[in-house]
């Protein structure tokens, strides 16, 4: 499973629009286009795909809520440019989104102090 393609086919299997629901009345997670896979079955996926920048900005670039939280996980953080990260910030919409890029990158990204 190393094309997007296949990952977000394997993603909209596992799509559950309950979680949807349960996500946004628990958590107040909203967001447009999400299929309603928690981060423990993303983590799974991510790790059975390679780390890839290219990868994760294809999953970025499809607007899929779930294959942007997965994103976060596979992007190298070291790869991480200015302008890549302001477009990508603009559209957090949530603080999960931005909680999973924050912890993903915060000690990983070169020239960070902690």
């Amino acid at each position: 499973m190393n094309t997007t393609a296949a990952i977000i086919a394997q993603l909209k299997a596992l799509s559950d629009p309950n979680k949807v629901e349960y996500k946004a009345k628990k958590f107040n997670v909203r967001t447009q286009n999400s299929l309603g896979i928690y981060h423990a079955d993303l983590n799974k996926i991510a790790r059975q795909i390679p780390k890839k920048s290219d990868l994760a900005i294809e999953l970025w670039n499809s607007g899929i809520y779930e294959a942007r939280l997965l994103a976060s996980k596979i992007f190298r953080p070291k790869e991480l440019t200015h302008e890549l990260a302001e477009t990508w910030v603009i559209e957090f919409d949530n603080w999960e989104i931005c909680d999973s890029f924050s912890m993903g990158f915060s000690e990983k990204v070169p020239g960070q102090s902690h």
